[in-house]
């Protein structure tokens, strides 16, 4: 009996942590979620439309997550804001605590902060940890996916790529202005 217990209390953990959701799967639009800002306003992932979007999910306690937050840092300073946007979105409960860690870690590295405290944007790509990052096209479709660490390493080139295959044959972004110095330069 206390076996059948427990099995039953780890099957529900499971379905706890998967919350449910069904994944989004790569070439699928990614789900419409629900986020706020660190600092408690809006935040409207639809808005980037028109940019290749890096979108990690993270958390302050997690040390791969730091790493992750590293290399996107990294990756952000050889793309231009123009045509790519990175998105890391705090799973912390507190706000307060993730704003003031990216703060005094990575204040210069342009990521716009969201945060799902509750994890449900997170559960609404299928994910049941992090770190977890994805790339989305300028359409809003989920182009990759991954779980775990070394995530940021591996997407500069497909992130390269979508950059490239969303540029008007005039070669400017697609926002319309001519690309900056950063944006000529080739993603690692």
């Amino acid at each position: 009996m206390a076996l059948l217990r427990g099995l039953a209390l780890g099957l529900g953990l499971v379905l706890l942590l998967a919350g449910g959701a069904a994944a989004t799967s790569i070439g699928e639009p990614a789900p419409a979620v629900d986020l706020t800002t660190l600092r408690g306003g809006s935040f409207d992932l639809g808005e980037l439309r028109g940019r290749v979007v890096v979108l990690d999910f993270w958390a302050t306690w997690c040390s791969l997550c730091v790493e992750q937050l590293r290399s996107l840092e990294a990756l952000a300073r050889r793309v231009s804001p123009a045509d790519v946007a990175i998105v890391v979105v705090s799973i912390d409960d507190d706000a307060g605590r993730a704003e003031r860690f990216l703060a005094q870690r990575f204040a210069g590295a342009g990521f716009r902060r969201a945060h799902d405290p509750g994890g449900a944007a997170l559960s609404s790509f299928g994910a049941g940890s992090i770190p977890a990052l994805y790339v989305l096209d300028r359409e809003g479709i989920l182009r990759l996916a991954h779980f775990g660490a070394g995530g940021a390493a591996g997407v500069a080139g497909e992130v390269a790529a979508l950059v490239v295959e969303g540029r008007p044959t005039d070669g400017r972004p697609a926002g319309g202005r001519a690309p900056s110095a950063s944006a000529r330069r080739p993603v690692e």
